[in-house]
């Protein structure tokens, strides 16, 4: 605020300069976990046009926070083909006995059957699939609850926490809505024609921007600019043009429970989804912190769709963290 009233940039120099701060943890002493050094933890993922962003985004939140809680510096395998994953394979094996190995996998069903099977000396933690497999520990970053499944729930999803920044400062600049509708299309562009003929229509009416991902084609880019369609392809401001639209239409993924985070109530479309992500999107219809794609409502939205009550969200990965001290604890 002392900033935005002498109308200078919020960083750290004029925070000093102004004087006017107070050191909130000066009492606290940091824990460390001694970790041996020889120790190495290899997160899984992959980034790609058929399956998009969302894994990979998700594994860097979680470097970030082995970085920041464990002083340990783990490195990301990426697994886009089929050379990838015959190169993975070869080294599980190679390294099966090795106790100073960790491997956290977060990527799609299809590719994980590859390494379900094989046995690591410390647990393999799977992030977003289910296993059978005692040998392996899940976690499922979901807001809604399954009894039958442990690591499940709101305390359990993994989200950035730069949205937390970007949502206070919006709230202290108190900025004006730019858009009325944004559209989050997902990193390789899935949408149905249906939406995108609603769209187009809805764009008669108000005033609507499209968020691409980096992998979305330059024929469906071409496809927005030909029917007048606003767009921008991954954003570094992603959270602010977020704040900055009265609505958001996405469908249903990580940046859902982002836009729930931000108390925004998001339109979900149906797209290809499975049977277990249906469920998650009815959980959160039936919460009231999503609504259902209607574009007869939809059109005729005048005000801000709000969440009147968010459930509590955890950002970081709070509880990997935890996990990973307990697959260590063999050693």
């Amino acid at each position: 605020l002392n900033c935005k009233n002498k109308n200078i940039n919020f960083n750290y120099d004029n925070l000093i300069k102004n004087n006017k701060y107070s050191y909130l943890n000066s009492h606290v002493k940091q824990k460390n976990e001694n970790f041996d050094q020889s120790k190495k933890i290899i997160i899984i993922t992959l980034k790609n046009k058929k399956f998009g962003l969302g894994h990979y985004k998700r594994a860097l939140v979680i470097k970030r926070e082995i970085l920041e809680r464990l002083s340990m510096v783990p490195k990301i395998f990426l697994l886009n083909n089929k050379k990838d994953i015959n190169k993975l394979k070869k080294e599980l094996n190679l390294k099966k006995d090795d106790n100073t190995r960790l491997y956290i996998f977060d990527i799609p069903k299809k590719y994980l059957v590859y390494f379900q099977n094989i046995k690591t000396f410390n647990k393999k933690i799977i992030i977003d699939n289910f296993t059978k497999s005692q040998s392996d520990i899940t976690i499922i970053p979901s807001i809604r609850k399954i009894k039958s499944v442990n690591s499940i729930g709101p305390e359990y999803l993994i989200l950035n926490r730069k949205i937390i920044f970007d949502y206070l400062k919006w709230k202290m600049q108190k900025n004006k809505y730019i858009y009325d509708f944004v559209i989050i299309t997902g990193g390789t562009f899935q949408i149905s024609k249906k939406l995108l003929l609603d769209a187009i229509k809805l764009n008669k009416e108000k005033k609507i921007i499209f968020i691409l991902g980096p992998f979305v084609s330059n024929k469906n880019k071409n496809l927005l600019k030909k029917n007048n369609l606003k767009y921008i392809s991954d954003p570094k401001n992603y959270f602010n043009i977020i704040l900055s639209s009265k609505n958001v239409i996405s469908r249903f993924g990580n940046s859902v429970n982002e836009v729930i985070y931000l108390k925004k109530k998001p339109w979900i479309y149906f797209y290809k989804d499975s049977e277990e992500r249906k469920k998650d999107i009815n959980y959160l219809f039936k919460l009231g912190f999503a609504s259902k794609y209607n574009f007869e409502k939809i059109i005729n939205s005048k005000t801000v769709n709000y969440i009147k009550k968010p459930k509590k969200m955890f950002l970081g990965g709070k509880n990997v963290i935890p996990k990973i001290k307990y697959c260590y604890k063999r050693i």
